[in-house]
């Protein structure tokens, strides 16, 4: 999520137009961040290998999804 510390590192670093993003639960942490981040203006890259959630069809479903 982008949250206080998020934005913060974002507005210190304002020449940097593109994000990697890892983590978990893709359905929805993963998702958000990404659609945030988009929102944004960010250039943004998921790692597939490293994203992941409880089950597969959550991760599937948010993989699609992005």
């Amino acid at each position: 999520m982008i949250v206080p510390e998020i934005q913060q590192i974002l507005q210190i670093h304002p020449h940097r137009k593109q994000i990697i993003i890892i983590g978990m639960e893709a359905h929805v942490c993963v998702l958000q961040t990404f659609l945030d981040l988009r929102n944004l203006g960010y250039e943004v890259w998921i790692v597939i290998d490293a994203v992941t959630s409880l089950n597969s069809f959550e991760r599937t479903i948010g993989l699609r999804r992005l």
